[in-house]
């Protein structure tokens, strides 16, 4: 079996660990290991296995890649959008409309088809050269991930990324097999417990006890300060002065060509984006259009995902709008019940006052202050509907419901009602809240036993956090061995059947 491992990020200086990790996995699984990145060429990669630059294949290719029709291409992949890569890249397209508040190099659309071309021809190559069965394609929240995962729908490859527990245990991860950061293995594993809950459970209900109060207990934006900061004029400063400081970046005063841009920071772009965060800051800081009290009677709670990032550009497209989205949950409540709004605490600075006050047009709309906590808001809201968000996950454990949008790992357990037409959703939150129709608490209980009870079969525990992880080359080749070891083989037969 040949394996694509990929690294697609140029300014975090992993090239070299990543290597080193390709060959571990090569001598400890035996498969093949060919490996992907872009940005600048880095010297010696390449002397023990095949080794592709995106930037340098795509210098002697534009020709190619310019004569070549993209909605050919689109026909070549039937099973796929290419087009929804350029989506999930927040460094190229804004598809998160936050005039300027993030350092987005906005091309044209020319620009961003001959990108999206030269991308599907560069992977297709390689691809085809080395017969690739298998890709860990990193997290699909960048052009290069998103679009792999996209052929993949067509091309019958199989996708990879690996995930960590973020929020509670950040030694912990998981191997997912598709874009919204799922997993077969998880689900399947999921429903045989539920299926055989007395031989495969009931021996673990001690652990999972233990999971579920600690998670049940804890607010992940009070835990996890290093992961979800709260962003203020301070820290803003001090992460544009890290940014400058940085020796493995390009600054480019003017707009780099798109090829060559990914990745790297345009000057202008970076100062606007720091001087809106900024402004941003002080005007919500300043604003008295934030509560601090929430309504004295029934409420349904919506939490506001963060902002660019997979969670919507990747697994969530069709509900980008997030103002859009509670408009339409504010005219779907029942009279009576109110529609509590708060944003993430990474998106503190992206919106100005008046995104928020647009909301409070709508006459059954309260947005809480960002600081206020979740656990507050959790134990009297009748209800919590998320677009693609881990507080849903949250909620199950406590036993209740959750409506959600978009996609997310947890989509599979009982008492995860989604709307398959948003027409349909005033009808559907009536049923939830005026005529109790939920599902029995008891089926939500084992559920959620045999989806934690899935999780500790399904985790890979490690020595590192991510973030050390992706610099350890030895800890990280172990570890993406292991996950293949374990895996790939049964996946790869699902997929051939």
């Amino acid at each position: 079996m040949n394996l694509l491992l990929l690294h697609p990020t140029p300014g975090l200086k992993r090239q070299r660990p990543y290597y080193r990790a390709a060959l571990k996995i090569q001598e400890r699984t035996g498969h093949k290991v060919i490996m992907a990145y872009n940005g600048p060429v880095i010297p010696d990669l390449g002397s023990d296995i095949p080794v592709y630059n995106f930037n340098a294949w795509v210098k002697p290719n534009r020709e190619r890649i310019a004569a070549t029709d993209i909605l050919e291409l689109e026909k070549k992949y039937p099973a796929s959008n290419l087009w929804l890569a350029v989506v999930a890249e927040r460094r190229v397209t804004n598809y998160s409309l936050l005039h300027g508040s993030y350092p987005t190099l906005r091309y044209d659309y020319e620009e961003l088809i001959f990108l999206l071309k030269a991308l599907v021809l560069f992977y297709e190559e390689i691809i085809r050269k080395h017969d690739i069965k298998v890709i860990f394609a990193h997290h699909p929240d960048n052009i290069h991930s998103s679009l792999l995962f996209e052929m993949a729908l067509s091309n019958q490859t199989l996708p990879l990324l690996m995930f960590p527990d973020y929020y509670w245990d950040n030694h912990c991860y998981f191997l997912f097999d598709d874009k919204y950061f799922t997993s077969s293995t998880l689900t399947k594993c999921y429903q045989d417990n539920l299926a055989d809950y007395d031989q495969r459970v009931k021996p673990l209900e001690a652990e999972i006890r233990e999971y579920i109060a600690r998670r049940v207990e804890e607010d992940p934006s009070e835990k996890r300060r290093d992961i979800l900061p709260r962003l203020g004029l301070m820290n803003n400063a001090v992460n544009a002065f890290k940014t400058i400081r940085r020796q493995d970046l390009k600054f480019y005063v003017r707009k780099p060509e798109v090829v060559e841009g990914f990745g790297q920071v345009c000057l202008p772009t970076s100062i606007w984006s720091f001087l809106r965060r900024s402004v941003n800051l002080i005007r919500n800081r300043m604003s008295r259009i934030y509560a601090t009290q929430l309504p004295t009677g029934p409420f349904v709670y919506f939490p506001l995902q963060r902002v660019p990032e997979a969670a919507m550009l990747s697994r969530a497209t069709a509900y980008l709008n997030q103002q859009g989205v509670a408009q339409a949950l504010s005219a779907a409540l029942p009279a009576g019940f109110k529609l509590v709004i708060k944003d993430h605490p990474r998106s503190v600075g992206v919106h100005p006052p008046e995104y928020y006050a647009k909301l409070l047009e709508l006459p059954n709309v309260i947005v809480m202050q960002a600081t206020y906590p979740n656990a507050r808001i959790f134990a009297k809201t009748a209800l919590v509907v998320t677009i693609a968000g881990t507080l849903g996950f949250q909620r199950l454990l406590q036993g209740k419901p959750v409506v959600m949008f978009g996609r997310k790992f947890y989509e599979c357990m009982e008492g995860v009602i989604r709307v398959a037409d948003m027409n349909d959703l005033p009808y559907v939150m009536k049923r939830i809240l005026v005529q109790g129709e939920v599902p029995e608490r008891e089926a939500m209980r084992k559920s959620v036993y045999c989806f934690i009870g899935a999780l500790l079969m399904n985790r890979y525990l490690s020595n590192q956090d991510l973030f050390k992880l992706r610099m350890d080359s030895d800890a990280l080749g172990s570890l993406m061995s292991e996950m293949i070891e374990r895996e790939v083989p049964g996946l790869l037969e699902a997929i051939n059947r």
